[in-house]
């Protein structure tokens, strides 16, 4: 699937810039496209988690509580 990103405000550097940009992902042909409001930032470290393994894990494993962050939008826990 590519996505293209068009008049995104992407922070780079310390400051918001206007740009547009696509990227793949995978190898399907289909596209979509996004505009405005959205806001491009860096990935995010959740830097306060209770992993319950081992022990408590039938409240949460390593495995569940890495995939709750990352559909949170977070790349990296600790």
């Amino acid at each position: 699937m590519k996505y293209r990103f068009e008049n995104a405000s992407v922070y780079t550097e310390g400051r918001f810039e206007d740009q547009s940009f696509s990227f793949a992902v995978g190898t399907d042909d289909g596209e979509s496209v996004f505009s405005r409001p959205y806001v491009v930032l860096p990935g995010f470290c959740d830097v306060h988690v209770h992993f319950r393994q081992p022990g408590f894990s039938y409240k949460e494993t390593i495995e569940s509580g890495c995939k709750a962050a990352a559909r949170g939008g977070f790349t990296d826990v600790c």
